[in-house]
């Protein structure tokens, strides 16, 4: 028998790479056959006319693969040389699977739930008396509940067997190493420092009233307990072939995923923002870089245009000099104003930048004085 194991998202690339009775061939089994393995891991298929469309270049909706997924993690196709082949199925245990068993063998946790509360925790004991206080809505089925305590919502029948579950849930909780806390009117559990909202309910459904001219309706509890994730991300296990005491393992262990995958996005979300203002400052420093760059360049411009205009009033001085020399007209006045050039040159002059007195308080760049804020 020649097998091929393949995950559930490399099933998914296989079965929207080529028609099911191509890939059916390869395999020597039936389309009829992948077709129910893929149902069973809720694995999209292709539309029918989905590869006609392709072939005349027309649009196609490929469906999104399914993350979420509780069961088998690998499918197994195997080539039966016989005359009937068929698929087979590699079951392997999935992380909730996994962790289900981890927390059974515990021995740190009991997950029994007594006949009665032994040694309840305190939330527990302060839900019981106000549960006690308090009397059932009709639009709420006539389950009660009690405001900042646990969440949870049953008829009065329900209330022992409801609070006796919480505490053995609570208890596991924190022998697990984790917490539960009330906030706003809302029960979480703190598992890898994150927040999982959750309620322990009485479920109920919507009835039409009789002898009603209205067909009015009212809620009804059903007697089904169940317990919830609730938020963004729902879930939901309730009373069935199994009671939902028979169910806590497998609870305590989908919020332990949770947590986990809930702590995992939070510090894939750090990395990508730490990643992010780590790009945004090394642009910053390549556009400061470039920044002072051109004002350096500017700077440079500016004193070039300086040492220009230096050169030139220096051979005007000394043209004027040479020139009065020659006509002997070299007057004291004429040697005082040489001076006095002189002086001016030597404070505008970038390599010398001499200070002068009398020029204090006026701008090189613009040659105009800066202004002042003092008051005369």
């Amino acid at each position: 028998m020649n097998e091929i194991k393949l995950t559930r998202k490399e099933l998914y690339d296989l079965v929207w790479s080529e028609p099911l009775a191509v890939i059916a061939k390869k395999f020597g089994t039936t389309d009829y056959g992948l077709r129910k393995i893929c149902k069973e891991f809720i694995i999209p298929l292709p539309k029918s006319g989905h590869w006609m469309k392709i072939q005349f270049g027309k649009p196609v909706i490929i469906e999104k693969f399914v993350e979420n997924f509780e069961g088998p993690t690998d499918v197994s196709l195997s080539k039966i040389p016989s005359e009937e082949n068929s698929i087979t199925i590699a079951i392997e245990s999935s992380p909730l699977q996994l962790l289900t068993k981890e927390i059974e063998n515990d021995r740190n946790v009991s997950l029994v739930v007594p006949e009665r509360l032994l040694k309840p925790d305190k939330l527990i004991e302060s839900a019981k008396k106000a549960l006690a206080e308090s009397y059932g809505y009709s639009s709420h089925g006539n389950r009660l509940h009690a405001w900042d305590q646990l969440k949870i919502l049953v008829t009065k029948e329900n209330i022992g067997r409801a609070l006796r579950f919480m505490d053995t849930f609570i208890k596991a909780i924190r022998a697990r190493g984790h917490d539960i806390k009330i906030s706003n009117r809302d029960t979480f559990v703190i598992i890898c420092e994150e927040e999982i909202k959750i309620s322990c309910k009485e479920k109920a459904k919507r009835v039409i009233i009789s002898n009603s001219p209205y067909n009015n309706t009212e809620l009804r509890s059903t007697g089904i307990l169940s317990f919830n994730i609730d938020g963004f991300y729902t879930k939901e296990w309730k009373d069935g072939k199994l009671k939902l005491e028979e169910q806590l393992s497998v609870i305590l262990a989908k919020l332990e995923l949770e947590g986990k995958r809930l702590k995992n996005e939070r510090e894939e979300r750090h990395r990508y923002w730490e990643e992010e203002d780590r790009k945004r400052k090394i642009v910053e420093n390549i556009q400061k870089g470039k920044e002072k760059q051109l004002e350096e360049f500017k700077s440079l411009i500016k004193n070039s245009q300086k040492y220009r205009d230096v050169l030139m009033i220096r051979e005007y001085i000394m043209a004027i000099e040479e020139k009065a020399k020659n006509s002997g007209n070299l007057t004291e006045e004429l040697k005082n104003w040489i001076q006095w050039a002189q002086k001016k040159t030597n404070w505008y002059d970038p390599f010398l930048n001499h200070p002068d007195p009398e020029l204090e308080g006026v701008d090189k760049e613009t040659l105009t004085f800066i202004k002042s804020n003092l008051m005369f």
